[in-house]
């Protein structure tokens, strides 16, 4: 069954993109990873990065080369948290990454104290598919990021694959934070929340982390920044191509 904020159950609508939006079009998976890598090069402790889109849009894969790249490990396993509804990633020195998936939530409220989501905020790095599910529970800095299968729009500032690959390969730290990600080498499941325990529910799982299958349909992320730090780290990346 669906929960309330699911797409079918009445959801409320994905935050508005502001001007300073940026896009960039991927035209497969290893292209999605690029823009992944280039974002972990500038995530710190207490980030919170929010994930819209519909069922395949592309949030998954995001955040799996998005923890790989933290983890400076391409084989690790990285299983979708949709029926555990947290993964926490965190066996390694240094900045542990949360990766929620929020589709099942019952209550925005109820379940954000449930799974700790407050300490998460200060200590982690939050990754987080279905946002909307929080309702009013993010904090006023994050990073939207929205990803959909249309084209690019007219007016919308795109960033090529060669222009990301240069800026990954001319990256250095854009922030004064001293805290650098760390390597990891394994994850640590969460207890699921959810008191459903079926093996439909396993099965579906393993059947997530079944990367035999490439996507290749291009998908287009806008990035929208929501409040100062994320908009300054943004305009520092961006201001490399000029450089």
């Amino acid at each position: 069954m669906l929960r309330d904020c699911a797409p079918t159950g009445g959801v409320a609508p994905s935050p508005p993109l502001a001007p300073a939006g940026v896009t960039f079009v991927s035209s497969g998976e290893d292209e999605t990873g690029l823009l992944a890598q280039l974002l972990v090069q500038v995530s710190n402790p207490g980030d919170v990065i929010c994930l819209y889109g519909q069922v395949g849009a592309g949030k998954s894969v995001f955040s799996r080369a998005f923890i790989r790249a933290v983890a400076a490990d391409a084989n690790l396993v990285v299983p979708s948290p949709t029926f555990l509804l947290q993964q926490v990633y965190e066996d390694h020195p240094g900045t542990p990454v949360h990766h929620f998936d929020l589709y099942r939530l019952t209550g925005p409220t109820e379940n954000f104290e449930r799974l700790g989501m407050e300490e998460s905020y200060k200590t982690a790095i939050s990754l987080i598919e279905w946002p909307e599910c929080l309702g009013n529970n993010l904090p006023e800095e994050h990073l939207d990021i929205h990803i959909d299968m249309a084209p690019s729009q007219p007016g919308d500032q795109v960033i090529s694959v060669s222009e990301l690959a240069q800026l990954l390969q001319n990256s250095e730290p854009v922030l004064e934070s001293s805290s650098r990600l760390p390597t990891a080498t394994s994850s640590r499941q969460v207890a699921d929340i959810s008191d459903d325990d079926s093996d439909e529910d396993d099965l579906e799982e393993d059947a997530a982390t079944d990367e035999t299958y490439s996507d290749k349909r291009p998908r287009r992320f806008v990035l929208n920044p929501q409040g100062q730090s994320w908009a300054r780290r943004l305009e520092k990346l961006l201001g490399r191509k000029q450089s």
